[in-house]
């Protein structure tokens, strides 16, 4: 938590916080580590994630950060395919055609790309990663 602190003191000048969704988190981080494109925020670097509960701040221990990443991915997916949407069309008016592909799809495209010329198969099953 000490560490936390002395984040939070560095971050006096430049630091900004967001709520993750409707939930009781809320993200620190350094509002200089920001870049825009389509109009939004982005931001490259760490952040601090504390649980708010009324005026008190407490730190994610390890053991919950599986519940936050549940959290921010319901949050996040809205915007995903928001961004989707926008790519798709915007393919479209340049004439060119495009497809969303899936995490096995876009594996075995990229196994394409790096077996040109060869008969190699691909093979994946999501099950080999657990």
């Amino acid at each position: 938590m000490k560490e936390a602190e002395n984040i939070l003191d560095q971050m006096t000048n430049s630091g900004a916080g967001t709520n993750l969704g409707k939930s009781d988190y809320i993200a620190f981080y350094n509002k200089d580590k920001l870049f825009k494109a389509d109009g939004e925020d982005y931001l490259v670097g760490s952040v601090l994630i504390f649980q708010r509960s009324g005026n008190v701040l407490k730190a994610i221990p390890d053991d919950e950060i599986g519940d936050l990443l549940e959290v921010a991915m319901r949050a996040a997916k809205p915007r995903l395919i928001h961004i989707e949407m926008n790519l798709l069309n915007n393919f479209k008016r340049l004439g060119v055609q495009a497809s969303t592909l899936n995490g096995a799809e876009h594996l075995e495209l990229i196994h394409q790309q790096f077996h040109m010329g060869d008969d190699e198969k691909f093979f994946f099953d999501w099950k080999w990663l657990v």
